[in-house]
């Protein structure tokens, strides 16, 4: 992972609202999604990137 000056804020907030698209898919039962592509801290970008950082 790179380090945080590095880090993209951008890229991080697409992710993000990539990741609430799919959690309300989950939520209103609207898709086939995989719960632990969203569920799991490790599997999302943005939460193994803060993971990461600690």
């Amino acid at each position: 992972m790179e380090p945080f000056t590095t880090f993209d804020f951008q890229q991080a907030k697409a992710k993000h609202l990539l990741f609430k698209s799919r959690l309300r898919t989950i939520l209103y039962d609207e898709g086939d999604v995989e719960y632990t592509t969203v569920l799991s801290q490790y599997a999302c970008p943005v939460g193994s990137g803060f993971i990461a950082m600690l």
